[in-house]
């Protein structure tokens, strides 16, 4: 049987006053939402136990001085047990991990599709046609310079940029939008899928 005086820090023979207060230096000590070390809950049942054997059953018989409280510190006391169990934390641990093992066999799939994805024809041609649409933009915009250039003669380059801005703008969104546009569909409609 444990020396619950010595578990207190109290010499034999202490009243209930001295039980209690000592008892709640010690509980504030080692309480686990207080004390981060490992044996911190083990310590604080050792304490609790220790008070509630020393200050023995009231005389009246019931669980608590105020009758309004008589089963509140119990009920905490199997709440504390309840959550901080080993066997809680057993449950708690089994669940992280069940939700590790999910998570990480959802991304591989992810993953597994996407370099499927990317190794399909569609997307190589897209990707193919992506950069082709490039290309074309970029020599309708040259075109549309020289030609403008051609017509101006005048070598004015301001007038040069303002006049071919426009259809390289519109020639490059005849050929690049549509393709970009059904991209974007194609994504929407993989993801819909997927989910």
């Amino acid at each position: 049987m444990p020396d619950y005086y010595q578990i207190l820090d109290l010499p034999r023979g202490a009243s209930k006053a001295q039980i209690k207060k000592a008892y709640r230096k010690k509980a504030m000590e080692c309480h686990p939402d207080r004390n981060p070390s490992a044996e911190a809950h083990a310590v604080f049942l050792r304490v609790r136990e220790a008070y509630e054997a020393l200050m023995g059953p009231p005389a009246d018989g019931k669980t608590g001085s105020n009758p309004a409280h008589s089963g509140a510190q119990t009920d905490h006391y199997a709440f504390y047990e309840r959550v901080y169990s080993p066997e809680a934390e057993e449950r708690r641990r089994a669940a992280k991990e069940r939700v590790d093992r999910q998570t990480a066999r959802q991304f591989e799939q992810y993953r597994r599709s996407n370099e499927a994805f990317r190794r399909s024809w569609p997307y190589r041609l897209l990707l193919a046609l992506g950069h082709l649409s490039r290309v074309v933009i970029l020599v309708m915009g040259v075109g549309c310079m020289v030609v403008a250039g051609i017509t101006l003669n005048e070598g004015n380059v301001l007038a040069t940029l303002v006049i071919s801005l426009p259809l390289f703008l519109i020639g490059g969104g005849m050929v690049y939008v549509p393709w970009r546009a059904y991209w974007k569909n194609r994504q929407s409609k993989r993801s819909v899928n997927s989910k």
